[in-house]
């Protein structure tokens, strides 16, 4: 697999245009009584979550590119258990990496990135709003095998 992957649209904006999908989804999710919070979703609703990462931001890069498939990116939300490098996104935004790890409902009902900071600086868990995707200076793939840290029963962002 190639280092370089040109992302074939303007990432910041396809992210955010991720989020918009999935907030308005939810409501259906919801109706149908599909569990959509962060520590009580199952594959219903991670189904829905992968299917629209991988219709958003996965796929046109497979489809415009012959050097990479679906098998080569980390999967959303999944720790990495084999230590195999990946593709996984790099989002810098205000001089700061961040990996994103997954995808979860926050508490103000909208859906935000969750990323970790690529330097292991404590892996503390982060999130990420579509408005934060403004300030974006670079997204790019990286080949990483870096894990994310186990959201805590807690954790809420």
């Amino acid at each position: 697999m190639k280092n370089e992957v040109k992302l074939p649209y303007a990432a910041a904006e396809q992210f955010s245009l991720l989020l918009e999908a999935l907030d308005a989804v939810h409501p259906f999710a919801a109706r149908g009584g599909i569990e959509t919070s962060y520590f009580n979703a199952y594959d219903e609703w991670e189904n829905i979550v992968d299917a629209l990462y991988r219709s958003f931001i996965v796929q046109p890069i497979i489809d415009t590119q012959i050097i990479c498939g679906l098998q080569d990116f980390a999967k959303i939300g999944f720790h990495n258990r084999d230590g195999t490098k990946l593709l996984r996104f790099l989002v810098e935004i205000n001089g700061e990496e961040l990996l994103l790890h997954d995808i979860g409902l926050a508490a103000d009902g909208h859906f935000k990135l969750l990323t970790f900071g690529s330097k292991d600086k404590g892996k503390v868990l982060l999130a990420i709003c579509g408005t934060d995707l403004k300030n974006a200076q670079k997204v790019q793939l990286v080949s990483s095998k870096a894990n994310a840290p186990d959201a805590f029963a807690s954790f809420s962002f």
